[in-house]
């Protein structure tokens, strides 16, 4: 049992250090805490766990499911996951410029630019001079383009269904609000 609090301790503190919560609860605790296993000297931050800091946690989950969602197209399609996410964005808004897709996706410009270039180049993305301002191009997915899109859905949607198998429903609700609680809680923070 004492180890289980000495761990549930360092996770608190921990996570408590990285909001900017303080934990100086008076010398009793930190002397605890040496007690437990803190070497003297040594700050709770320096017991910084990725496996439980939210960061880290997302993104190693984010990269674990692009890599194995992106087996559905990046070898029978020949796409990268980068212009997958483009012709993603494409079909959901119909057009977008270069420009869009980056602050929608967070992608590098560099990158989009790229992956743009290739799509065009295989005709699935055709760009246009944008109405407002002819230096503007505006994207969007070629008659290819909807076609192999609309190849790859069944398949994501698929793997999405056989992912989501090991969640109840609720679990899945559940995960979708705290998501959308944090990513608000980012922008109050922003």
């Amino acid at each position: 049992m004492g180890l289980l609090i000495n761990y549930l301790y360092r996770i608190t503190t921990s996570c408590c250090y990285n909001f900017g919560v303080s934990t100086d609860y008076g010398n009793q605790q930190q002397a605890e805490g040496v007690a437990d296993g803190f070497g003297a000297g040594e700050s709770p931050s320096s017991y910084l766990r990725l496996d439980t800091f939210l960061p880290s946690v997302i993104r190693n989950l984010a990269e674990e499911i692009t890599a194995s969602m992106s087996r559905r197209y990046t070898g029978d399609f020949q796409l990268t996951i980068t212009e997958w996410r483009i012709i993603l964005q494409l079909a959901a808004k119909e057009s977008l410029t270069a420009t869009e897709i980056v602050e929608i996706t967070a992608m590098e410009k560099s990158k989009v630019s790229r992956a743009v270039s290739n799509l065009e180049e295989r005709g699935l993305v055709a760009r246009t001079p944008a109405e407002e301002d002819h230096r503007t191009k505006t994207l969007t997915l070629s008659p290819s383009g909807q076609k192999l899109y609309g190849s790859i859905v069944p398949r994501v949607l698929d793997w999405e269904k056989y992912l989501l198998e090991g969640l109840e429903i609720s679990e899945y609700r559940d995960l979708l609000y705290l998501l959308n609680k944090l990513r608000s809680r980012l922008k109050d923070m922003s």
